[in-house]
């Protein structure tokens, strides 16, 4: 990297020279030892503190120094070596760890500084947006750095000619003395020696005030300059990094300057604005001890005041939370702030840091305080802060490594909160607070016999804060704090955010949710289906059309007892938790609607499937495929009860549609295995645990539909775990209490198709020493009503008495039947089959319901090549099984 420096523009060198100005790192050490320094871990000195890299900054300390010691022995260059050897002497006063810290954010400056170089040089677009106005910027300092340099010249040289105007004028009173006393021959001589004084003088006061003049517009013309500079920096470069953060917030990543970046910038301000104001004072003395000018001093002290404003401004804009605390804030829970001072060590604060206390205050309190010049810490006394905190007052600190002046807040806690009474539909978390950071101190420097002494106070404020008390509470507050970040203005009063934004902005910030979160983003098919959601209509809307805030998070949506946030809010949360490779993959549809879905299906093959979120259930998917209905052979869409965040802890999304054989391809035609299979969770021999239990292995199966097969499972026999038919007389009743699951009927291009008949939910117990397996059927206990299709297509009311059956088959006569009688929610497969191993008292009535239950049927499959081969064990394991409930009764998705 070193070696390409020397190649570097003018104004980039002297930024590198800037970054090496310390006495222990400078340049020329850099630039000797440049391929040493660059090979060694100093990156991990800095960043992991513990034993071993304590252990590791000593020796890399040591190493340094006896480079640093060999090189000098050996050079020529006298003033090259005594710089070495001091270079040496201050590395072995300092702290390893601080020594390597420094190297390594000198490194870090320079390496943004060459990355910025490379960009220019490639004619590519830079990593950050550097190319106009850090070369702005970085030309403006140079300039005024000449400028106050030549200044500084012009000052000097004006006191010489001031000076030698005096000793000119005492040398003509002199000479007028000596004309009192001269005899008469000599007068003659003397006056006219006299005449050439004055006309000296007058040349000389004369072009001494012309210089006044000149150096006055010189003065005024340097501070000027150095305000545009702050303006520039403060006004454009520090808000856009105060907006990044607040866009941060929302997940947007910041691409400008860093904060160390503009602490440079800012740092070299406070030396101009320190630099002028001395050669102001230089100037107000000069016109003082000769010749004074009310014009002259009126200007200077003029040119005084602005410089005490610019300095006051300076110091109050660089006083930033460099981390923020949390946005939704819970009460009685720990969080963390950092606040910095980006000029601190050019006011020489490091040598007495201040203090800094946290406040937490109203929105109305915050609009008072934005008024108050110097009484923010007086203000809160007298009116109280909007709650407690503990913990709240913090000491600057200095880190030389960094040369950051900064204070952590590692265990601050809202005790508690007052909050405003609250009008209409509001609600405490639409209330917005703000954290206050204050500090007063005195502003302390020495020009020779001309101490300045300034004090200061100085505040900033937390972007706004939501607090809540509980966490249902949290996906109301991030709507206001998303809503707030993402459209409030720059330079706005208070907390005020618009009512109402084109949603094409609110699609954005959608979008950069989920790439903050998941990874990618949202296409333009699901911004304009989102577009339909929360504006409440069946078209695609412009996307230029406005949303108000109460659609987006106050007014529930249609036929819904929640907002468009809280479920967007819901499918984040669980794709982030759940779902992301895939998502990240492509392989999840995601927002579209059920009548879409039906559309593209319909043009498809038999087995297609494609997944999409819930309309109308909260952090749910549901899986759509084309398939026939089993009860009449009818083409059509059908759709599963959505798996939400549950179900997909317990067995994963890829797992289940492994499970479900009769999905063959991904829409449009992607085989399946193909684009899941790298997700199946594979399943190994299965071994007992420290207690002789066996693990169970969770199936899905649609009964009726799904040809589920165990060939993903590699060590469970197949004999008899193989689902019975839909004829089949020997199936088990479907118990819905304990398995079940909506399917939808679609009507579809003229096709009606109905949902498959449930199958009966079994949990099986296999023994790979023997042949001998256990079904245990699926049972309720209450008294229950379901309807059922008949093959006529009428609704049939039925009700039934169901015993619950123990089989335990090994392959001869000897069954075993434990009965326990109660009434089964149970749907017939085949309405002309009605023999089975148990009472039918049977009631049929007409409805028109056009929602029909399936089920989602878990299967738990046990294999264990050391279980008992003996009956009594194998039943003494079924009679321990209970079935797993993974219903959601009542939704209506």
């Amino acid at each position: 990297m070193w070696t390409v420096q020397s190649n570097l523009p003018e104004e980039l060198q002297h930024q590198i020279s800037l970054v090496y100005g310390t006495d222990v790192f400078p340049l020329e050490v850099r630039t000797i030892l440049g391929e040493w320094i660059e090979k060694q871990p100093w990156s991990k000195i800095a960043t992991e503190l513990c034993p071993e890299t304590e252990a590791l900054a000593t020796a890399l300390q040591q190493e340094f120094i006896l480079k640093i010691n060999s090189l000098a022995h050996t050079l020529d260059n006298n003033q090259l070596k005594y710089r070495l050897t001091q270079v040496a002497f201050s590395a072995q006063h300092r702290n390893p760890v601080e020594l390597a810290s420094i190297i390594y954010y000198s490194l870090q400056k320079e390496s943004r500084i060459m990355s910025y170089a490379q960009s220019c040089l490639l004619d590519t677009k830079p990593p950050r947006p550097m190319q106009d106005s850090f070369q702005e910027i970085n030309r403006d300092i140079q300039r005024i750095r000449k400028d106050l340099t030549e200044t500084d010249e012009i000052i000097r040289q004006t006191f010489q000619d001031q000076e030698q105007l005096i000793v000119n004028y005492q040398e003509r009173q002199k000479t007028q003395a000596l004309l009192q006393n001269a005899q008469t021959n000599e007068r003659a001589k003397i006056m006219k020696q006299l005449d050439v004084q004055e006309t000296s003088l007058q040349t000389s006061t004369e072009t001494l005030m012309k210089q006044r003049s000149e150096l006055l517009d010189r003065l005024r013309e340097c501070s000027n300059a150095i305000n545009i500079l702050m303006t520039k920096v403060l006004d454009t470069e520090l808000a856009n990094w105060h907006r990044g953060q607040q866009l941060l917030g929302n997940g947007v990543i910041y691409t400008g300057y860093t904060l160390d970046d503009i602490q440079d910038w800012c740092e070299a301000l406070a030396d101009f604005i320190w630099q002028n104001r001395l050669q102001i004072k230089r100037m107000q003395i000069t016109c003082t001890n000769y010749s004074p000018n009310q014009y002259l001093n009126d200007s200077l002290y003029n040119l005084m005041d602005a410089n005490t404003v610019m300095l006051n401004r300076l110091v109050k804009n660089t006083f930033v939370i460099e981390k923020q605390p949390p946005q939704v804030m819970k009460t009685n829970t720990r969080f963390t702030a950092t606040v910095r001072l980006l000029v601190g060590c050019k006011l020489n604060l490091h040598l007495a840091p201040p203090n800094v206390s946290v406040h937490i205050i109203s929105e109305h309190q915050a609009a008072l305080l934005s008024n108050v010049a110097d009484n923010s810490l007086s203000f809160i006394q007298n009116e109280s802060a909007a709650g407690e905190i503990l913990n709240n007052v913090g000491i600057m600190e200095y880190h030389a490594a960094t040369t950051h002046l900064s204070v952590h807040f590692r265990n601050m806690q809202l005790k508690k909160i007052k909050r405003t009474e609250k009008k209409g539909t509001e609600s405490v978390m639409d209330e917005k607070f703000a954290l206050l950071f204050n500090s007063r101190f005195t502003i302390s420097q020495e020009f020779g016999d001309m101490p300045v002494r300034i004090p200061c106070c100085v505040q900033t404020f937390s972007l706004p804060v939501v607090v809540i008390v509980h966490g249902n509470q949290e996906p109301h507050a991030h709507a206001t704090i998303t809503w707030d970040n993402a459209f409030a203005e720059q330079r706005r009063t208070s907390f005020i955010v618009p009512d109402k934004v084109p949603f094409y902005r609110v699609g954005e910030v959608l979008s950069q949710k989920f790439i903050a979160n998941v990874g990618k983003g949202l296409s333009q098919d699901n911004l304009r289906f989102l577009a339909a959601k929360a504006l409440r209509t069946n078209n695609v809307p412009d996307l230029n059309v406005l949303i108000t805030w109460s659609q987006f998070s106050k007014e529930p949506l249609p036929d819904r007892n929640f907002t468009f946030w809280e479920w967007f809010y819901s499918i984040l949360k669980i794709t982030k938790e759940h779902l992301r490779p895939l998502w990240n993959d492509n392989l999840i549809h995601g927002f579209i609607s059920r009548t879409e879905t039906a559309n593209i299906l319909s043009q498809s093959a038999m087995g297609t499937f494609l997944l999409r979120f819930s309309d109308s259930e909260q952090g749910g998917l549901t899986v759509a495929w084309k398939g026939k209905s089993p009860e009449d052979n009818t083409i059509g869409c059908f759709m599963l009860q959505p798996f939400n965040a549950k179900d997909l802890g317990i067995r994963s999304l890829a797992d289940r549609l492994n499970d479900l054989k009769n999905l063959t391809h991904l829409y449009p035609d992607t085989p399946k295995d193909v684009v899941f299979s790298k997700y199946y969770t594979p399943i190994g021999e299965t071994t007992k645990t420290t207690t002789g239990y066996v693990k169970p292995v969770l199936v899905t199966c649609v009964p009726g539909l799904s040809a589920m097969s165990l060939e993903s499972f590699p060590n469970t026999p197949q004999s008899s775990l193989q689902p019975h038919s839909p004829g089949d007389s020997n199936s088990m009743p479907f118990d819905s209490n304990t398995t079940s699951m909506d399917c939808t009927t679609v009507k579809q291009n003229g096709i009606h198709t109905t949902p498959p008949p449930p199958q009966s939910s079994s949990t099986t117990i296999q023994s790979s020493s023997s042949s001998s397996s256990t079904t245990t059927s699926s049972s309720s206990s209450s008294s229950i009503t379901n309807n059922n299709i008949s093959a006529d297509g009428h609704h049939h009311h039925q009700h039934h008495h169901h015993h619950h059956h123990l089989h335990h088959s090994h392959h001869h006569n000897n069954q075993h039947h434990l009965n326990n009688h109660h009434h089964n929610h149970n749907l017939n497969p085949n309405p002309n089959n009605n023999h089975h191993h148990h009472h039918h008292h049977n009631s049929t009535s007409n409805t028109n319901s056009t929602t029909l239950p399936s089920s989602f049927e878990i299967m738990s499959y046990l294999h264990d090549s050391n279980a008992a081969s003996s009956s009594s064990s194998s039943a003494a394991a079924t009679a321990s099984l209970v079935p797993i409930d993974f219903s959601s009764d009542g939704y209506n998705y």
